[in-house]
């Protein structure tokens, strides 16, 4: 089932090197909009953002002056932005892992794979207009609530049978623990020899 907006009142920018991808979100989200704009690197749309305000920003990670990840960076960033609270929807052709996580620590709301289509664009308006995860601010992070909500239990306990089934190595635990890792404090295969 096509996902629907009930909303047609909402503003948005989008910021994308490509004048066709451009083009291309501004017309699936038009039915939508009181308001669109758009900005060709994220430099140009931080100016924009200084007088506009939009419900929704749309942005490329590849782009010259200020990337992606550096205009999110700069946005969710409470003494630089005059709106570190409008939602974020990446949008990039590289879906490697750590580039979403790289992205997701820097505050973004939703993350779209290029190429795109207007079921999932809209399927993320959706998300972020109705659903919308709640904002934390701390001294090292504002953005989106990172953290999983915690779903009530009612059904037999199988963790015995879950133990046999998924033994992990350490590496998979770390990256279930701490999502968001630096390499430099994963210890070397030496390290791990001996300390063990």
């Amino acid at each position: 089932m096509e996902p629907t907006l009930s909303r047609k009142d909402l503003s948005f920018l989008v910021v994308d090197g490509n004048e066709f991808m451009r083009s291309l979100i501004k017309r699936e989200v038009k039915a939508h909009a009181r308001e669109i704009r758009d900005a060709a690197n994220g430099a140009e749309a931080l100016r924009i953002l200084r007088g506009y305000y939009p419900d929704v920003v749309f942005v490329d990670w590849e782009m010259e002056q200020v990337d992606g990840l550096e205009f999110v960076k700069r946005v969710r960033d409470p003494k630089e932005s005059p709106n570190p609270f409008v939602r974020i929807i990446m949008v990039s052709a590289v879906a490697e892992r750590q580039r979403v996580l790289a992205a997701w620590g820097a505050g973004i709301d939703e993350f779209l794979v290029k190429p795109v289509s207007a079921v999932d664009l809209l399927g993320r308006i959706r998300k972020v207009i109705e659903t919308p995860r709640p904002f934390i601010r701390v001294d090292t992070y504002c953005g989106p609530d990172r953290r999983r909500p915690r779903l009530p239990y009612d059904g037999p306990e199988r963790r015995s049978e879950i133990q046999q089934a998924q033994q992990l190595t350490q590496e998979e635990i770390n990256a279930l623990m701490n999502p968001i890792h630096d390499d430099a404090d994963r210890p070397t295969e030496e390290a791990r020899a001996e300390a063990g």
